[in-house]
């Protein structure tokens, strides 16, 4: 059986989505690229910039 990736696991998701959420309340820009798609992550950060 292949092992899920750590933020692929719900309660990481959950986690994570809450870090960004107040990330985002300080008035940051949270960009979060996931593995299983890296190059379209990265093509809308490079846009962002």
């Amino acid at each position: 059986m292949p092992k899920v990736p750590a933020h692929d696991l719900d309660y990481t998701k959950k986690d994570d989505e809450e870090k960004r959420r107040k990330v985002r309340a300080l008035g940051y820009r949270v960009f979060a690229i996931h593995h299983s798609n890296i190059e379209q992550g990265i093509a809308r950060l490079r846009e962002a910039l």
